[in-house]
């Protein structure tokens, strides 16, 4: 990524990347204020899960933007240094995660990285796609956290 950033990406330098970090926040931070959600930071050592359970809990709408979580993890970059090339190191920055409750999918997140080359991670609990899916069909199943127990077409999961 830094390599097409480098020489493909407006030719632009390595100091480009700390204005591009502000706006890419801002940015988060405009899109929190147009939805109407909060930024929940994650507290150290408690799961992300417990939080994102809790707040389901309370959703009531079939589906929208659940919150937005926060939290700081190690991170790979590319520092410039005082170098003229892009060198490996890594760092701990903020990551936002972006819960969303989809009609099809059920709870997924998107996660964001706060540093260049702001990495994204898309991630879609299977079991939740496929609880979604049987439900839609009326197909009865009994359903666990993380699963299904059973169900009364085995053959359409």
């Amino acid at each position: 990524m830094a390599t097409f950033f480098r020489e493909e990406h407006r030719g632009a330098k390595v100091a480009l990347m700390g204005p591009m970090t502000k706006t890419f926040l801002h940015a988060i931070h405009d899109f929190v204020g147009q939805a109407g959600v909060d930024i929940a930071p994650f507290a150290k050592g408690k799961g992300k899960d417990g939080v994102t359970q809790e707040r389901l809990a309370r959703f009531t709408d079939s589906e929208g933007i659940l919150y937005i979580g926060k939290a700081q993890e190690k991170f790979n970059i590319d520092p410039g240094h005082s170098f003229p090339w892009l060198m490996r190191s890594s760092v701990m920055c903020n990551h936002f995660y972006f819960y969303v409750v989809d009609k099809d999918f059920g709870p997924l997140f998107v996660k964001f990285a706060s540093y260049f080359p702001y990495t994204a991670r898309i991630c879609i609990n299977g079991h939740e796609y496929a609880k979604r899916k049987l439900a839609f069909e009326g197909i009865e199943f009994e359903a666990l956290d993380n699963g299904i127990l059973s169900c009364a077409d085995p053959t359409r999961l």
